[in-house]
């Protein structure tokens, strides 16, 4: 507590719930085996073999980084086993918290042959985004270093794998040599950070180095290996309708709902507490034209499959504790909302609060990204104090 880390019990459960990767992981190298006996080329696997090689091979990457960043932290400080600084819990449930829905395409592809992950999710996805400190705790830069071995390895032999098979179907020749030349200068920079991380008197300064080239690296590999197995093909694309006009509040329709999860909507819907927050956000909303517009454009995104709900453990969609209790949403292809450009997977919500503005004028309308985690807590923000 008195180093202001937090208590890693939740972390540890979405930990052991992951591990079921590893076994998947060797049941596809040994598929990759079968496949190379057979005289196939990688590249030419079925849709659904590259789907399960592809999705396994996601998961097991966030597993094994959200698994070093633990415990190298624990080999570094194992009096305080159990507790992690906040940059390595964020990072490793980032990581983490994807596992499972990996693996949840692994088997939807095992058990249905229609199932097509190119139009579910735009590929290659990257790594969940970086939590950015001043200063990393040097035994979080050591367990990149570890995992970026580690990840190395496994996509030079996948590398290796495709180099071996023979000459490349026609037209995907370009394939290996890109990832050819992702694997060297990756393999290059974690060479590089290794004298680095036993320098003595690393400060800010060299620790954010030593960061950014392990996170470009970890980011190459993790590439790598889904360009070697993802479906050369691209999803066909339907053209937007664009944003729908949603009526402002005095406007005939307005909807003081509309910013809601539809389930909250109907649970909530006779609170009077919730209905007089509403009331105050639209009435102290100083632009609500712009609210409404950013809402349809986020509603326009969802209808082109670029957003859809995000689904929390139990597969139930996911929403904001506080007034409007918007929904969590998550990325399946590449989008720019309230100015920023949000990646696959990435869990967002629209965050849209009074704030203090009352007293200071400020009115909150933006874009929070998570990942998200449970809590029982009902914020109704009738007064600025909540």
């Amino acid at each position: 507590m008195l180093r202001g880390e937090v208590p890693a019990t939740e972390l540890e459960a979405l930990r052991a719930a992951g591990r079921g990767v590893y076994q998947a992981y060797l049941d596809a190298e040994q598929m990759q085996v079968e496949l190379a006996a057979q005289g196939t080329h990688p590249f030419l696997a079925s849709a659904v073999l590259r789907t399960q090689l592809l999705c396994t091979w996601n998961a097991y990457v966030l597993q094994v980084l959200g698994e070093a960043l633990i415990d190298g932290d624990y080999r570094a400080s194992p009096v305080t086993a159990g507790y992690l600084p906040p940059v390595t819990f964020e990072q490793s449930w980032a990581c983490l918290v994807q596992v499972e829905p990996w693996l949840a395409r692994c088997r939807r592809a095992m058990g249905d042959p229609s199932y097509d992950v190119v139009r579910d999710v735009e590929l290659p996805v990257p790594l969940p985004a970086w939590v950015v400190v001043e200063d990393y705790p040097l035994q979080h830069l050591q367990a990149l270093a570890h995992a970026a071995a580690e990840v190395g390895a496994r996509a030079a032999v996948a590398l290796g794998a495709v180099l071996t098979a023979g000459r490349p179907p026609e037209g995907q020749a370009t394939r290996v040599t890109a990832a050819q030349g992702m694997v060297a200068p990756a393999d290059s920079t974690v060479a590089s950070v290794l004298p680095l991380l036993q320098s003595s008197g690393g400060g800010e300064e060299l620790h954010e180095l030593v960061a950014n080239r392990l996170q470009d690296a970890l980011q190459q590999y993790f590439e790598v290996g889904q360009r070697l197995r993802m479906d050369v093909r691209q999803p066909a694309r339907t053209q937007s309708a664009g944003p729908v006009r949603l009526p402002g509040p005095a406007e005939p329709g307005f909807d003081m709902w509309c910013l809601t999860a539809p389930e909250v909507a109907a649970r909530l819907g006779a609170d009077r507490k919730a209905q007089q927050a509403l009331a105050r956000l639209w009435r102290l909303d100083p632009d609500p034209r712009q609210t409404l517009a950013l809402q349809a454009r986020l509603l326009a995104a969802v209808r082109d499959g670029k957003v859809r709900r995000a689904l929390d453990p139990d597969g139930q969609p996911g929403s904001m504790h506080a007034c409007p209790w918007s929904p969590v949403y998550e990325v399946a292809r590449t989008v720019r909302l309230a100015g920023r450009r949000l990646r696959p997977l990435t869990q967002f919500a629209l965050e849209v609060s009074a704030g203090k503005v009352e007293a200071t004028g400020t009115f909150v309308r933006r874009v929070v990204t998570g990942p998200f985690s449970r809590t029982s807590r009902l914020r109704y923000r009738l007064r600025e104090q909540e």
